[in-house]
Formats: C-alpha cells, sequence, structure tokens
C-alpha cells in the first residue's frame, strides 16, 4: 500500500511560514521547530499509519487547514445538519480543533477510536443496505461537522455495477458515501488523524464492491458499512480482523461476486465476523 502523502506535507511547510504571518497572534502556541524536524515528524506519521490501517486499505485523505479557513473543512453547513448530528458522538466526544506545535515531539497525533459491540457484524450485510454497488472513487473530502465532534470523508463514486438495480438505473450514476476518520493538517504546523479501529478508507481511482446503508431516508448520503478492494481478479477486504479478513483476502472476483449476487437477491446478512471488537453496527440501529 502506498501512501503518497509525506510530499504533500513536505510541500505545506513552506507556506506554514506564510500563513503565521498573515493570522499572527491567532494561531495557537508554535515553539520554534526547523523544517527537518516537521519533515521528520511528518514522515514518521505516514509511516505510522501504513502499519495502524488494515493492509488494503488506502491512505486517509487530507483536510489542509493551513491553506483554507476551519470553515472550509465543513462540507455541508446547512445542507445535511440532520445527517451529521447521526453521528455525534461516534468518536467520543473530541473538539475538532489546532492543538499547536510544543516542540519536536508534539508535532503530530493519532487519535483512534475503538468501538465495542455486541450485535453481530456481517462480511456481506445485504439485509440493511440501502445500496450494493461495484463502484470507482473518483474523489473526496474530509469534512468536520457543524459540532467538530468528529471527523469523516466523503467520497464520489462511479457506480459500474449495481446489484439492486437494472442497467439502465445505473448508466452515469454517481454518489455519496462516507466512511469515518480522515486527517487534518491545522494552521500552527499540527497534523491530527482521526481513525475508527481496524476500518480502511478507499482510495481515488481503484475500484470496490460496497454495501452502504442511508442512516436518513430525505438525505441521499451513504455510508459503508463494508467494502472491498478489487485487484488484478481478485478481491481484498479494506477493513481488518474478524472473517470477512481472513476469509475474503485473495479471492478470486468471480466468486465473490457470486456471493454478493446472492446475498443481495435474499436481502440477508451473510458470513458473521468472529471478531465483534469493530466499528459498532450501525445499520442495525437505523432500522430500530
Amino acid at each position: 500500500m502506498k501512501h503518497p502523502l509525506t510530499a504533500k506535507y513536505v510541500a505545506i511547510l513552506l507556506g506554514l511560514l506564510v500563513v503565521d504571518v498573515a493570522v499572527g497572534q491567532q494561531l495557537p502556541p508554535r515553539q520554534d521547530v526547523s523544517r527537518e524536524q516537521l519533515e521528520h515528524a511528518y514522515a514518521e506519521h505516514d509511516s505510522d499509519m501504513r502499519h495502524t490501517l488494515p493492509p488494503y486499505s488506502g491512505p486517509p485523505l487530507l483536510l489542509d487547514l493551513s491553506q483554507v479557513p476551519f470553515e472550509s473543512g465543513m462540507c455541508d453547513p446547512t445542507q445535511h445538519v440532520a445527517w451529521e448530528n447521526r453521528f455525534n458522538g461516534i468518536m467520543g466526544e473530541p473538539v475538532i480543533a489546532d492543538k499547536g506545535v510544543h516542540g519536536p515531539d508534539y508535532i503530530t497525533m493519532t487519535s483512534l477510536t475503538t468501538i465495542d459491540t455486541f450485535e453481530p457484524i456481517y462480511s456481506l450485510p445485504a439485509k440493511g443496505a440501502s445500496d450494493i454497488v461495484i463502484a470507482k472513487a473518483v474523489a473526496g473530502r474530509v469534512c468536520i461537522p457543524q459540532t467538530h465532534r468528529y471527523v469523516y470523508t466523503k467520497f464520489t463514486l462511479d457506480v459500474v455495477k449495481d446489484f439492486r438495480k437494472n442497467d439502465d438505473q445505473q448508466k452515469n450514476r454517481q454518489i455519496t458515501a462516507v466512511q469515518f476518520g480522515g486527517s487534518i493538517l491545522f494552521p500552527s504546523g499540527f497534523l491530527e488523524t482521526y481513525l475508527l479501529d481496524r476500518e480502511g478508507f478507499p482510495e481515488i481511482g481503484k475500484e470496490y464492491v460496497l454495501f452502504m446503508w442511508k442512516p436518513i431516508p430525505a438525505d441521499d448520503t451513504l455510508v459503508i458499512s463494508q467494502a472491498y478492494l478489487i485487484q488484478d481478479g481478485f478481491v481484498f477486504p479494506i477493513c481488518k480482523g474478524g472473517g470477512g479478513y481472513t476469509v475474503y483476502t485473495k479471492m478470486p472476483f468471480a466468486e465473490f461476486e457470486e456471493k454478493v449476487r446472492v446475498a443481495a437477491l435474499a436481502n440477508d446478512n451473510l458470513d458473521v465476523f468472529s471478531d465483534r471488537s469493530r466499528k459498532k453496527d450501525w445499520t442495525l440501529d437505523s432500522q430500530s
């Protein structure tokens, strides 16, 4: 898995100096750190992400608040309030804010949230899925809700195949789907990545089999409940742990596609994860 973020961080370093002058006293404290120290910290953070994320995950996307105002990180300040409020607390009770740089050992941070659940977690969660598709991730954006209490990444997906709609319904169709988490580079130079434990990210330009559900009936924004990378004729789960990770890793795509077709036709959840200490089953909650 290749993470191309380190080069982007390094390219931003000179820009941080300009931002310092522009915003003056509005920035949190930043102790003197050299460009080399910033570069080293970002590179180490990038390496840590490669080991923290599941092997077949894409890299977390980056919201660069050193170049745009904080308000720009709120992707939908008025259109999707009900959707955003549905997930307040999913990452505990953080306040997304610039913590400042307090020396060379406090430049980056990873906030990792583990949510335990006693509900079953399914490898093929078709029953609660409003959409089951093969789609390519063509764009993405890291977002902060109005409450500033968590981070999510919104992906634009081109649908290649829809297991629940005919060919005429899926032509030239784009959908928006969310995975929770993402990276934020703050104006002080502080870099924080927010993750849900064992959850991976789609990567721009790659194709996936996606199980998704709709939290708010009136809002077309979907949430990814399971995702499988399609690569070289095989599929690879972008989550980590549990039955789906072991059984479906490098399964031939044709065989996996048939399993998905059967699950979608039956409208049933198949293959329970053996490890339940993963993301809370929001799909089940949405039906209660």
